[in-house]
């Protein structure tokens, strides 16, 4: 929570919320990539 907060305060001047809330949940991917995670469930609210 603390992680996309301050990454849609980061970018809220530049990105509607939308496009800020996609662009974290693609970063988080890309970390849980790199620890080797195999079985993820990723939740939207649209």
């Amino acid at each position: 929570d603390i992680f996309v907060r301050c990454i849609f305060d980061f970018v809220r001047s530049i990105l509607d919320p939308f496009r800020a809330e996609i662009l974290v949940a693609r970063e988080a991917l890309s970390w849980i990539r790199l620890l080797y995670v195999d079985d993820i469930l990723l939740e939207a609210n649209c």
